[in-house]
């Protein structure tokens, strides 16, 4: 189930967790997992992610051509603008990074790379965000959740809910710590401009339309959902 909350014009942050409990989610994704011997407990929402990169990326042209760590759905995305994605292990990156087998990468959240070093040798962190945040989907055998009695299947529910809600909390809170690092060790931060933010957006759409959306009723119901979360919420959205 990892995937449904991380892929390109999905949900931001939060609002999957927001979604899951208040927009309808459960009530979509436990019956797909019940249907696949497991239950659908929650999910923990991670933050999203950068591009990193040692060329300077002020503008959708400027990915032609640019040699980037990444995979699935958000290659494909990029490659509508020129990208030439490239497959490449995460502990592989700082090396890649230094020699030039790439120009850029991506990989989950910027405390992450921090830990990892890769601000030795990345010049540019792009804004924003641009892919939506992970999720760590919490799955349990349909038949031991079954055997729980309902006081330990909630209160095993209600901790997950609070624990992802303070892990998220933290997290932003360390995001903000690592920024000022990063820029105190030199790395620059690019913000795009919106004109471009808005075509990536429906890149990112039209891929999810014509690959996903024929392929999977559940996904396209899912996602469907997910839409009209963010519709009620404000955000101008295309349909799956």
């Amino acid at each position: 189930m990892q995937g449904i909350d991380e892929w390109p014009a999905g949900l931001y942050d939060q609002q999957a967790l927001e979604w899951f409990y208040s927009g309808g989610g459960k009530e979509l994704l436990r019956p797909v997992g019940e249907r696949n011997n497991f239950y659908y407990l929650g999910v923990t929402t991670l933050l999203g992610e950068n591009i990193w990169s040692n060329k300077k990326i002020e503008s959708l042209e400027d990915f032609k051509g640019l040699k980037i760590r990444t995979a699935g759905l958000t290659a494909e995305s990029l490659s509508k603008f020129g990208a030439s994605p490239v497959s490449m292990a995460s502990e592989d990156i700082y090396t890649g990074m230094q020699r030039g087998t790439i120009d850029a990468f991506e990989f989950v959240s910027t405390p992450v790379h921090y830990g990892f070093g890769w601000h030795e040798v990345t010049k540019y962190v792009i804004n924003p965000k641009f892919t939506v945040g992970g999720a760590s989907d919490w799955i349990v055998n349909l038949d031991s959740w079954n055997a729980l009695p309902d006081d330990l299947k909630e209160i095993v529910d209600n901790s997950l809910r609070a624990a992802s809600d303070d892990f998220f909390v933290q997290s932003r809170l360390e995001e903000g710590e690592i920024v000022k690092k990063l820029e105190e060790a030199g790395v620059e931060f690019l913000t795009w401009p919106e004109g471009d933010i808005e075509k990536f957006e429906k890149a990112r759409y039209e891929v999810v339309r014509e690959k996903y959306s024929p392929n999977s009723e559940d996904f396209r119901v899912i996602q469907q959902s997910r839409m009209d979360f963010l519709t009620k919420l404000g955000y101008a959205v295309e349909a799956p």
